[in-house]
């Protein structure tokens, strides 16, 4: 896959289906309720963990409603949590230096925390066996969104230790951020080295992905990194 192909994956909003008579104000309206409720939901109990029928209820919209809009449930579980990251200010804001990236990560530390319901089933979807593989693929991008400007430097300078796809480091680096989340969601990081423990896993995975100048400064952020923690 092309580094092109790689962003538009990235950039990829999940949009709602338009049919006949649903293409109103009205039915903008009714799209915004229940995307707003399903987030509530996937905070509450899961994506796993929610009905079409209790959504129905709360957003006061019919069955019909939410497939004509969505398609079906994981559609509108996808687009829920495409809009949940939209509006965050770290997604408006393409990381190309490595100074950004690691800025990013800390602001998506403070993200999760403020809001763990969500985050911590965000990482359960990205890690179970039966997720849809359009949620999967919103999920991920989350990840991949953060140091993709990065890394496509990276490549462009001819610095990365094999000529790997770049796919194939887009989900090296995209597993390990969510393998981190996922373990403070299992409660074995604390709040407090969450921002750490991320990085110093991205600077660690990354090193191994490059070399030459952008290794250099990646070793350079990870020594750095570990005085401060020493300190």
């Amino acid at each position: 896959m092309t580094e092109k192909a790689v962003r538009s994956q990235a950039e990829t909003v999940v949009r709602p289906r338009r049919r006949g008579p649903y293409d109103s104000g009205q039915m903008t309206e009714r799209r915004r309720r229940m995307i707003d409720v399903a987030k509530a939901m996937i905070a509450e109990s899961g994506a796993e963990g929610f009905t079409i029928r209790e959504l129905t209820r709360r957003a006061e919209v019919s069955v019909t409603v939410v497939y004509s809009a969505y398609g079906d449930k994981e559609g509108l579980v996808a687009a829920a949590i495409q809009d949940f990251y939209e509006t965050l200010d770290v997604a408006q804001r393409p990381a190309a230096t490595l100074k950004r990236v690691l800025g990013d990560i800390d602001d998506a530390a403070a993200i999760i925390l403020a809001n763990p319901s969500y985050s911590r089933s965000l990482a359960a979807l990205y890690f179970s066996p039966t997720v849809d593989p359009r949620v999967y693929a919103i999920v991920r991008n989350i990840a991949v969104r953060t140091f993709l400007p990065w890394l496509e430097k990276v490549i462009e300078r001819g610095e990365t230790v094999v000529p790997l796809p770049i796919e194939t480091m887009c989900a090296t680096l995209a597993n390990d951020r969510w393998a981190v989340i996922f373990d403070w969601a299992r409660n074995r990081i604390a709040n407090a080295r969450l921002a750490e423990v991320m990085k110093t896993s991205f600077l660690i995975v990354a090193a191994g992905l490059t070399t030459g100048h952008s290794r250099a400064k990646l070793e350079s952020a990870l020594e750095k990194l570990c005085r401060t923690d020493r300190g």
